[in-house]
């Protein structure tokens, strides 16, 4: 998973994006083709998060029950709490203190959090730390999936921007 987040960030990260609105009327060439690579750069990490997610999704229970043991239920629910609690009340103040900066940057700082995240995780040696983990997490999620979006609605052609959001979803 180490590997997917350092490539998705070298890929994010290397790309200059223009100050201009991509929702433009595309003319030239360049600027068609440097819209594809973003989609579907874009995209693919899109994907292999997803990948991330359900793996999280699945052994994340069994994770936190076998070692937190002695919380039980109220354990579980504390770490499970926080995504939907952050996602609600920070997202929009986040999303909305970022709107001026690099998109692709954020996109991969997102990237690079989730992965900071699960990495968090390697050694949980207490309950604070795997809370600070899902925070982490949490973070990059919200920047990660609302930007990147963003980029693939942005970069979408006058006549493709529903195909190509049908896509990230």
């Amino acid at each position: 998973a180490v590997g997917i987040y350092a490539l998705a960030i070298y890929v994010l990260l290397t790309f200059k994006e223009s100050p201009r609105v991509a929702t433009t009327v595309i003319n030239d060439t360049h600027t068609r083709q440097r819209n594809h690579w973003v989609l579907g750069w874009v995209l693919s990490c899109v994907f292999l998060m997803g990948l991330v997610i359900a793996q999280r999704a699945t052994i994340y229970l069994v994770f936190i029950h076998q070692a937190f043991p002695q919380l039980g239920l109220k354990g579980i629910f504390i770490i499970f709490a926080i995504n939907p609690m952050m996602v609600v009340l920070f997202q929009p103040l986040i999303v909305h203190g970022f709107r001026q900066k690099n998109k692709i940057l954020l996109c991969g700082s997102g990237a690079f959090l989730m992965g900071a995240g699960m990495a968090m995780l390697l050694c949980p040696d207490s309950l604070l730390l795997v809370i600070a983990a899902a925070i982490v997490y949490t973070i990059g999620e919200m920047l990660f999936f609302a930007v990147a979006q963003l980029v693939v609605y942005e970069h979408g052609g006058h006549q493709a921007k529903g195909r190509h959001l049908g896509a990230f979803k």
